[in-house]
C-alpha cells in the first residue's frame, strides 16, 4: 500500500477544515433566520427601552397603536428600531403609515390632539400615539435635539424619542398630567423666561402660574410649587400658605440669585426643612470644573453630582451643568428627625464661598470660607419607622439665572435635563417621565505630538514588519517540508 505523503494529508486537513468551517457558517445563517435576535451595539444604547419605559409598558392597562408616518422603505432606521422595542410589548401595535396617503388619518389626529400642532408639521417621521381616546402627536423635530447656528442652520445634537414617546404613551393610556404652579409676584421668572415650558408639557407637566398676594390658598390640583429667583422677600401670609401644601403632600421646586434685600422669611422657612440658605458666592478654583468660554471665572463653574437619582442620566450621558453665580447651602446645626437633608449638586474641596461681597479679588482672602458647598440641596420627609422618604420634598438651586441662556454657551441641554430630572423627583416616580436623551455629540480624536509618533510608529513600521515576519517564517517552515 502506498504511503500517503505529508503534503496529501496536510492538504486533505485543510480542505477538511475549510469544508467545516464552512458548513458551520451556513448552518448559523439558517438559525439566525429562524431565531430573531437583536443586539444593540450602539455606544449609547439607541436601540435600548431603559427599566422606566419598560415598567411602563409592563403595566399597561389599555392597548396602544403607535403610528409611524413614513413610506415603507424609507424609515429613520434610529426611529423604527426604537419603535420596534415598543412594538414587542403585548400592549402596544405598531403601524407604518405613508402621510402622503393617509392624510385623512393625520388631519383626525390633529384635530383630536387639541395640542395646536400643524397638520405640516406632523409629515414623515413624526410618531402619533393612541389609546384610551386620547392621542398625542409626536412630531420628528421632537424625537432629537436640535441647536441652531446664527446662519439658520441646524445642529442634531441628541435624540431624545424615547422621553417624547414614553410620556405620550403614559398620558394616552392613564391621562396623568403633573400640575405645577409658578408662583408671582415678587420679580421672580417663569419657565417661558427659559423656554422650557413647551418641552415640559409634552413631558406630561401643566404649567400654570398663581400669584400669593392675591389668592387665598394654593389649588387642590397642584402637585409642585415652583419659585424661580424672587427679588424680594415673601410674606409671613405667603410662606404659611406654601407651608400648607406641603403639609398635605406637595412638594416645592425653587431657584434663588443672590439679591441685596434679605429673605428673612424664605430663609426662616428652609430652615424650618433643615436647610441653611447662605448669602454669599460659590468660588471654584478647580480648572477641571472651569469653563474655558467665561475666561475659567472661578463663579461659573460645573458642579459635581451628588445625588445619584435626580442626576444618574446626566451621569450616564457625561453631561455637565454650568451655574454661575450660586449661593450656597448647608445643613442646619439643629435638624428635624423626621426631614432628610439632601445633597444635590456640590463645588470642589478646592473651592471657596466668598462671604464678603464688597471683596473684588478672584483670589481667595481671609473672610473666605473653605469648600466644597452646596449649590443645591433637597428635603424630604421620611417615616421615622421605615426610613423612607414619605411625604412633602423640597429641592432648592443656588442659582436661578443658570436656566437662561449663557453667553458664548447658549441654552445648555443638562440644565433642562436637570430640571425635568428635579421635578420627577418632586412628582415621584410613579407620576413622572423620567428618561434623558441619547447623546449623539461626537467628540472628536484629541493626542498629543508623542502619541501621534507611537502610534504612527505602530502603524507604518511595528505591524507591516511583523507581517513580513509572519510571512517570512511561514515561507521557511514550507520550504523544509
Amino acid at each position: 500500500m502506498k504511503k500517503i505523503s505529508f503534503k496529501v494529508k496536510h492538504a486533505a486537513i485543510s480542505v477538511a477544515i475549510s469544508l467545516a468551517v464552512l458548513i458551520g457558517l451556513l448552518l448559523i445563517n439558517l438559525l439566525a433566520g429562524e431565531v430573531d435576535l437583536d443586539f444593540d451595539m450602539t455606544k449609547r444604547d439607541l436601540y435600548t427601552l431603559t427599566e422606566e419605559s419598560s415598567s411602563l409598558l409592563d403595566n399597561l392597562e389599555e392597548q396602544v397603536t403607535l403610528y409611524y408616518l413614513s413610506a415603507t422603505g424609507q424609515e429613520n432606521i434610529t426611529v423604527f428600531e426604537l419603535l420596534k422595542q415598543y412594538e414587542s410589548y403585548r400592549n402596544v401595535s405598531l403601524e407604518t403609515v405613508d402621510p402622503d396617503r393617509n392624510p385623512a388619518l393625520i388631519a383626525r389626529y390633529v384635530e383630536e390632539s387639541g395640542e395646536g400642532e400643524d397638520q405640516k408639521s406632523i409629515a414623515k417621521g413624526s410618531v402619533i400615539v393612541v389609546s384610551s381616546g386620547r392621542s398625542r402627536i409626536v412630531p420628528s423635530i421632537d424625537l432629537y435635539n436640535v441647536s441652531y447656528t446664527e446662519q439658520g442652520g441646524v445642529n442634531v445634537y441628541g435624540f431624545k424619542a424615547e422621553q417624547s414617546i414614553s410620556a405620550a404613551i403614559q398620558y394616552t393610556s392613564t391621562g396623568k398630567q403633573i400640575t405645577v404652579y409658578q408662583l408671582l409676584g415678587h420679580n421672580e421668572y417663569t419657565f417661558d423666561d427659559f423656554t422650557y415650558t413647551p418641552t415640559l408639557g409634552k413631558s406630561n407637566f401643566t404649567i400654570n402660574t398663581l400669584n400669593m398676594t392675591t389668592t387665598g390658598a394654593v389649588p387642590d390640583d397642584a402637585d409642585i410649587l415652583v419659585i424661580l429667583g424672587p427679588s424680594w422677600d415673601y410674606s409671613q401670609n405667603e410662606i404659611d400658605k406654601i407651608q400648607e401644601f406641603l403639609e398635605r403632600g406637595g412638594s416645592l421646586y425653587a431657584a434663588f440669585d443672590l439679591v441685596q434685600e434679605d429673605l428673612t422669611n424664605l430663609t426662616a422657612f428652609l430652615e424650618s426643612w433643615n436647610i441653611d440658605m447662605m448669602k454669599g458666592i460659590i468660588m471654584e478654583q478647580d480648572s477641571n470644573r472651569l469653563i474655558p468660554e467665561f475666561g475659567s471665572s472661578p463663579v461659573v463653574f460645573a458642579p459635581i453630582y451628588e445625588e445619584e437619582e435626580i442626576a444618574q442620566a446626566l451621569i450616564e450621558n457625561n453631561q455637565n451643568m454650568i451655574i454661575s453665580s450660586s449661593i450656597g447651602f448647608a445643613e442646619t446645626k439643629i435638624v428635624k428627625r423626621n426631614i432628610e437633608f439632601i445633597p444635590i449638586l456640590s463645588s470642589t474641596g478646592k473651592s471657596w464661598f466668598r462671604i464678603d461681597l464688597n471683596a473684588s479679588s478672584m483670589n481667595r482672602i481671609i473672610t473666605d470660607k473653605s469648600g466644597p458647598v452646596f449649590a443645591a440641596v433637597g428635603a424630604a420627609e421620611k417615616n421615622m419607622d421605615t426610613g423612607f422618604q414619605e411625604g412633602a420634598k423640597i429641592l432648592v438651586l443656588g442659582s436661578a439665572q443658570s436656566f437662561s441662556p449663557l453667553p458664548n454657551v447658549g441654552s445648555l441641554k443638562a440644565n433642562f435635563d436637570f430640571t425635568l430630572a428635579a421635578l420627577g423627583w418632586l412628582a415621584g416616580g410613579d407620576k413622572a417621565i423620567n428618561i434623558q436623551s441619547r447623546s449623539l455629540y461626537q467628540l472628536p480624536l484629541q493626542m498629543s505630538g508623542a502619541n501621534a509618533f507611537i502610534y504612527a510608529g505602530i502603524v507604518i513600521i511595528l505591524i507591516p514588519f511583523g507581517i513580513i515576519l509572519a510571512g517570512l517564517i511561514v515561507y521557511l517552515r514550507r520550504k523544509r517540508l
